[in-house]
Parts: structure tokens; C-alpha cells; sequence
């Protein structure tokens, strides 16, 4: 007979009953064998569906080394430290900046079911994939002042590609309703070697990063943007990306 059971027969007289507490769920990184199975098949079809003869598609192959294991990861690894600190996501309005491929959002929904997913990319054949791989978000290729606020915004993998990444993290927390959060990844600036080359056509951004922020110096960074806008906490995770939570003043 358990502790648990014999709590039980005790108090039953009284009506009363202890419950085991279900063990919280935990985010899988690296993703399990059919997690990896249904993003490639994923990938497969959404590579089937392109116009070969348009020079910027890009393979299955192509795709499913993106999407390895690493980067699924890191997604997940990112997801449960937001989890980890019961920021609520489930019933709220959830923004991706620079949402990519959308699986960062295939997670969130699967925590929220309930949140109201919206994604921005700037490049419309990630949007496409984006919307097979996270069917139950709205993506939109600008951010701009015609969009709601939000309750949350993600931004992950982004602000180390652009020329004013101060600029577009306040613009960003423009954008989060009082209370909210604005949360943020970037690479390590010690370990990244994913140096820029050149600048993208519209001048806003580098194909590759332009910015390095050691763990030392990205919470000056977001000391200098967030400034008397709210508060912030930030950290490296395990896997070595920078990360940061801007609580916005309510």
C-alpha cells in the first residue's frame, strides 16, 4: 500500500482525498524520431508544390538540413525556459517576429491551444512553408503600425541580421499591451561565426549576422533599448544562445 493510498483510506470518512499531482509536460530537444518524421513529411510536400523554374526555391534537402535537429532544439530548449517561468501563452495574443518556417509557433500552439497565433516573415516562400508547418496562425510579411497589440512577442534569431536592432526591439515593445512581454534569442556573440557578407536589397538587414553579443554585453544592450519602458531579464541558455524578457510597464 502507498503513503498516497493510505492518506486516502484515512480521510475518506472526512470525504476528502489527496491527489497525485500530474508530472508538468516537458518540451522534447532534441524532438523524438516521429516529430522529426512529420517535419521532413512536411517538408517533402511543401517542396513538391513549388515552381521549379523559379531560381530562389529551395530543395527538400535544403529544407530538412534548416530544420535539423539543432535548430528544432534550440526552439524547444527556448520554448520551456519561457514555460519555465509561467509566462502566460494560452488564451493571449502571441506574435512571432521573424517567424521563419513557423515552428517555433507549432510549439507554442501545442502548450496553448487557445492563444491567437500571428507570424511575420518578410520572404513569402517561408510564409508558405510557415503555414504547413503551424496551420493555425496568421502570417503577414510586415510588421507595421496597422497590426493590434499583442500580449506577447517573440523574437528569436533576428536582431543580429539588422543594421537598428535597438530601433526594432522598441518598436517591438511598441507593440506589447502594458504587462506583456517582448522575448527575445540571440546567438552568442563568443561561439557565432555566421559573419555577414552583405547587405540585404532593402538595406535594413545582412545576409548573416552584424552584431556579436557576448552574455556580458547583450544585458547592456537591453539596459540601453529597454531603458524606463518596463524591465528585463536575461540569461545564456544551455545550448549557448543569449537570451532576454522584457516585461513592458503595465
Amino acid at each position: 500500500m502507498t503513503l498516497l493510498s493510505m492518506a486516502n483510506g484515512l480521510l475518506a470518512g472526512l470525504g476528502l482525498e489527496l491527489v497525485r499531482r500530474k508530472p508538468e509536460e516537458r518540451l522534447d530537444f532534441p524532438p523524438t524520431a516521429e516529430e522529426r518524421a512529420e517535419v521532413n513529411r512536411i517538408i517533402r510536400e511543401f517542396a513538391a508544390r513549388q515552381d521549379p523554374s523559379k531560381a530562389a526555391v529551395s530543395s527538400a534537402d535544403q529544407w530538412a538540413a534548416y530544420l535539423g535537429d539543432i535548430r528544432l532544439s534550440f526552439f524547444a530548449e527556448f520554448l520551456q525556459l519561457v514555460l519555465d517561468r509561467n509566462i502566460p501563452l494560452n488564451h493571449q495574443r502571441v506574435a512571432d517576429f521573424g517567424s521563419g518556417t513557423g515552428y517555433l509557433l507549432r510549439l507554442i500552439q501545442r502548450q496553448a491551444p487557445e492563444a491567437e497565433l500571428v507570424g511575420f516573415d518578410s520572404f513569402p516562400e517561408v510564409n508558405e512553408l510557415a503555414k504547413m508547418i503551424c496551420p493555425t496562425a496568421t502570417y503577414y510579411e510586415h510588421f507595421d503600425a496597422r497590426h493590434d497589440r499583442f500580449d506577447v512577442i517573440f523574437c528569436t534569431e533576428v536582431l543580429e541580421h539588422l543594421k537598428y536592432p535597438r530601433q526594432r526591439l522598441q518598436q517591438l515593445a511598441d507593440r506589447v499591451d502594458p504587462g506583456g512581454r517582448l522575448i527575445l534569442k540571440v546567438p552568442n556573440g563568443r561561439t557565432d561565426t555566421h559573419a555577414a557578407k552583405n547587405a540585404r536589397e532593402d538595406g535594413t538587414a545582412y545576409w548573416g549576422h552584424c552584431h556579436f553579443w557576448s552574455p556580458e554585453s547583450w544585458p547592456l544592450f537591453l539596459e540601453e533599448a529597454v531603458g524606463d519602458r518596463g524591465r528585463f531579464e536575461a540569461g545564456t541558455l544551455p545550448s549557448g544562445g543569449n537570451w532576454g524578457i522584457v516585461t513592458l510597464n503595465a
